[in-house]
């Protein structure tokens, strides 16, 4: 049963990895600017957690007779979350390096653009916006290099972990006491 659970969430994990690689490669085809929208990644985690409630729901339906604790629907999405998003990580690595190196140059004056503009949208002081702006620079150094990939995937663990409270609390369906 346990290799069966691993196959599982390794199958589903590199099935949500290729689906997000998928929708980012036409983001970044139609319009690079797409991939610095705010609404574009808010979008993103939101289809991965449907699609994680999805295959934790069928996995438990085909595999466990219709019936799936917390925990193990946790470890099912947590886990296939988390290959997803390395699989991702590898992808932004080869998207960065070898496939459109100029690409972190555009994506950080888009960011930074949009940074602007939601802030002027705010009525935001000249003066503070200058400073959001050389702060948001700063943070935005070395993020799209393969050292700021890396270093910063821990986010993939609390994202992962999040989904799992998320969707693993959507999936779980306890078995009756007197069936």
């Amino acid at each position: 049963m346990e290799s069966n659970a691993n196959s599982a969430i390794l199958k589903n994990g590199l099935i949500l990895g290729l689906i997000g690689i998928i929708i980012t490669m036409l983001a970044y085809v139609i319009d690079i600017t797409i991939l610095t929208n705010i609404f574009f990644g808010l979008g993103m985690m939101v289809v991965s957690i449907i699609l994680l409630v999805v295959m934790g729901s069928k996995y438990r339906d085909s595999e466990l007779e219709g019936f799936i604790d917390f925990g193990p629907a946790f470890k099912f999405v947590f886990f296939a979350s988390v290959i997803s998003m390395v699989l991702s990580g590898i992808f932004q690595i080869l998207l960065y390096t070898v496939i459109d190196p100029e690409l972190p140059e555009l994506l950080i004056e888009g960011t930074l653009q949009n940074t602007e503009e939601l802030l002027e949208s705010f009525g935001t002081p000249a003066e503070d916006i200058d400073k959001a702006m050389a702060e948001t620079e700063k943070s935005l150094e070395g993020q799209f290099t393969i050292g700021g990939i890396v270093s910063n995937s821990y986010v993939y663990l609390i994202l992962g972990a999040i989904y799992g409270l998320i969707a693993g609390a959507i999936i779980r369906k306890t078995k009756p006491e007197f069936e």
